[in-house]
């Protein structure tokens, strides 16, 4: 069965763009699954970071939403076995009017949706409208979570409002797990935070924790996924097993 994952968390920088690029890239090359990357954030970093410039292309997923296009017309090769679904600036103008206007609150129909093992949709970090289409059109949800005291505070509330997010939008969406980022065991915050998840949460955290490291910070510059950039590195490794377990979780 498809599995559309929506990968967000309402505070910037949790690694919400790593995990989707690099989560697609694993799936796509080395697991050998059809892969769609979508990205739904007005900054376009998901985009940008798969070797696309914003400009490049004339129909991106704001025009799906906006003029009730079919997915393929927006959609860009990006590698072996996957697909990019291109954003630019304009989805920061999406506005209830453009809502009201669709046929469907759903980005991608079922159809399109089965013809990929794998969606993964890049959210921006906030919850309007971009956030709202892709949770009312996901399977699931995974949060990363960065292992500050803020960012857990923010996760705690995300998923507090998945049970209301559920009735008004999507009776589907269930949480596929939380995984904890820009981890440093050389602090006693980041120690606490995996350990307060862990105990919220139980086994929705994922056993993979992704480290801070350098290497990861780097990657978007040469626009290449971790495992093409630096395939040996503990970050490339730590993603993955993060792949393996999503693949086990379906």
């Amino acid at each position: 069965m498809a599995r559309v994952i929506a990968i967000s968390n309402q505070k910037g920088g949790a690694g919400k763009t790593t995990t989707a690029v690099n989560l697609g890239a694993r799936l796509a090359k080395f697991h050998k699954k059809r892969t769609l990357l979508m990205d739904m954030d007005p900054q376009a970093h998901c985009t940008l970071w798969s070797g696309i410039n914003p400009g490049s292309f004339s129909v991106s997923i704001y025009h799906i939403i906006t003029q009730n296009l079919p997915l393929k017309q927006c959609l860009i090769e990006a590698g072996e076995n996957l697909f990019l679904a291109p954003a630019d600036a304009r989805l920061s103008r999406l506005r209830a009017q453009d809502v009201r206007l669709m046929k469907s609150p759903f980005l991608l129909t079922r159809e399109e949706a089965d013809s990929y093992d794998f969606t993964i949709i890049d959210c921006p970090p906030a919850m309007g409208l971009p956030t709202l289409f892709a949770l009312a059109s996901a399977s699931e949800l995974i949060i990363p979570v960065q292992t500050q005291f803020l960012a857990l505070e923010r996760t705690i509330e995300l998923i507090k409002n998945l049970r209301v997010l559920r009735q008004k939008f999507n009776r589907r969406l269930r949480l596929g797990g939380i995984v904890c980022t820009m981890y440093d065991p050389r602090t006693n915050i980041s120690r606490e935070v995996v350990g307060r998840l862990q105990r919220l949460f139980g086994d929705k955290v994922f056993k993979t924790i992704i480290h801070r490291d350098v290497r990861l910070e780097e990657c978007p510059a040469h626009r290449k996924s971790i495992f093409e950039y630096s395939p040996n590195s503990n970050a490339a490794k730590q993603y993955e097993e993060f792949t393996e377990e999503v693949l086990k979780s379906g």
